[in-house]
């Protein structure tokens, strides 16, 4: 597997991982559909998701932890606020 193979892969069980959260009994989120089914590539988010009255759409970023020579990496666990 090459890396933007591995890269890809990565991101799509991260996408697949945050949806299952989402969809879980107690999570607080119904309606929980992945919006990259529908629009490929869509410029605002991953995942659509409403909570009480309010209406989400989520963006997942995957990261590894560390680089492929060790090192830690440096975007692994970025936190945006929007």
């Amino acid at each position: 597997m090459n890396e933007r193979e591995r890269t890809k892969a990565l991101g799509n069980w991260g996408e697949a991982k945050a949806l299952e959260l989402l969809k879980r009994p107690g999570s607080g989120f119904v309606n929980a559909m992945d919006v990259i089914a529908e629009t490929h590539n869509h410029p605002f988010g991953d995942i659509y998701a409403e909570r009480g009255r309010e209406r989400f759409l989520i963006g997942v970023k995957t990261r590894n932890k560390y680089r492929d020579i060790g090192k830690l990496n440096t975007e692994y666990n970025v936190k945006k606020r929007c």
